[in-house]
């Protein structure tokens, strides 16, 4: 990194709380805070808490009438002040950008969550920074794949290296859309591989299903595993355990098709079947249920739900558990993801139980000893229990003292190499 100029940094979301695609790209920006570059930060309008280093900040609203709106909501939600050129550009957003919202909703769908138009407000500031200062890359990360739009309208402009990383892929058998949109989705990650100077997927298969949709492009596509943060706040090794229970914890929330349910069956049968110590698994969730109905686990007096904590404050309450829960969806969305708090709990250096579905998720947690269930598989998840139940109640000392394989810095810097 000692290299890097200075760059310019998009990402619609930065600096919110309890949002997985802020603390990524906030992971970054730490990483950036550590070298003494100067980094020009294009983000949205209501983004706070916002990391501190050789920044420059431009929060930027959305041109949409309907994005505008909400932005302003989340303004006023937060107690923040509307400036009072924010007030001049309400008449702009309420005329035009309702044509651009009606626009969308015909050519794409009602609800698009990709914040187009921020792209088009926050245009003329990228090319004026890249003017002034000479920047010779820009980094987009989305979360919002507005950011990719305005990555690739600045390359027209100047010749810069156009770094674009896919969080998640935007194509995918659970990503359900008409067929005109799957169409013009896929033409807008064509436009945004050929554009850019380096595409990176965030794990193998997202990249190969990319290098399969565009073999003329393949060349011009990777995977870097993100990594997160190693917090220095956060202890990095267990305190002593009490033998007493045996305590799974999951950090975030539960919905739909990833949830408790085979964990929970798979468990019940060893209890049936009288298992040594299975009496003693108890299971918690740092976060919301957002399950049907939603009173799906009240009935279990092995289960219970904690409120949601700060980043830094969750992961210190994970280390008061025995072993950290990792669910994935039960449904083919988790074959080119990999949960962002994998990183997390890989830096906690402890047990983790994986219940996925995701055979390179495994390739990365098998190795290192950590137990793994496929997620469609109640006898597999039974099988894992059994095993974690045994190594606790026998194992004199139950940690992982060796650190995660995934360097936040180390990984960012892979994906920058030019």
């Amino acid at each position: 990194m000692a290299k890097l100029g200075p760059m310019i940094f998009v990402s619609y979301f930065c600096g919110i709380k309890g949002m997985v695609m802020a603390e990524w790209a906030d992971d970054k920006l730490r990483v950036l805070a550590s070298t003494d570059k100067k980094v020009f930060v294009i983000t949205s309008l209501y983004c706070d808490n916002l990391i501190e280093g050789n920044f420059k900040y431009y929060r930027i609203p959305s041109f949409s009438w309907r994005d505008f709106k909400r932005e302003i909501s989340e303004l006023h939600r937060k107690n923040i002040k509307v400036s009072i050129w924010l007030w001049i550009f309400f008449p702009i957003s309420l005329t035009f950008g309702r044509i651009f919202d009606w626009l969308v909703k015909k050519w794409i769908d009602n609800d698009n969550p990709a914040r187009w138009s921020w792209a088009f407000t926050s245009f003329p500031i990228v090319i004026y920074l890249r003017l002034l200062y000479k920047c010779e890359k820009i980094f987009c990360t989305g979360g919002a794949a507005g950011a990719y739009l305005l990555g690739c309208l600045a390359s027209f402009i100047y010749r810069t290296k156009i770094f674009t990383e896919f969080q998640d892929p935007i194509i995918g058998s659970e990503i359900h859309r008409n067929s005109n949109n799957e169409r013009l989705i896929i033409s807008f990650e064509k436009f945004v591989i050929k554009t850019s100077y380096k595409t990176i997927y965030v794990t193998k298969n997202a990249s190969i299903s990319a290098a399969n949709r565009h073999p003329e492009l393949a060349l011009k596509i990777n995977a870097v595993y993100p990594g997160s943060w190693f917090f220095t706040a956060v202890h990095g090794k267990q305190q002593s355990i009490a033998k007493a229970n045996l305590e799974f914890i999951h950090l975030g929330t539960l919905y739909d098709a990833r949830n408790l349910k085979n964990f929970f069956a798979a468990l019940d049968q060893l209890r049936l079947e009288g298992f040594p110590n299975a009496h003693k698994v108890k299971v918690k969730n740092l976060g919301s249920v957002n399950l049907k109905p939603s009173n799906l686990y009240s009935f279990r007096n092995d289960f219970e739900v904690l409120e949601p904590l700060d980043r830094c404050d969750a992961l210190n309450r994970c280390l008061d558990s025995s072993i950290l829960l990792l669910i994935q969806h039960a449904d083919n969305r988790s074959i080119e993801t990999i949960p962002y708090k994998t990183y997390d709990y890989l830096n906690l250096r402890m047990p983790i139980f994986g219940i996925i579905n995701n055979k390179e998720l495994e390739e990365i947690l098998t190795p290192l000893g950590h137990y793994v269930a496929n997620a469609l598989d109640i006898s597999s998840i039974k099988n894992q229990i059994s095993f974690a139940i045994n190594d606790y109640y026998s194992e004199e000392s139950f940690g992982f003292p060796d650190i995660s394989p995934f360097n936040a810095i180390d990984q960012f810097k892979k994906l920058l190499e030019d």
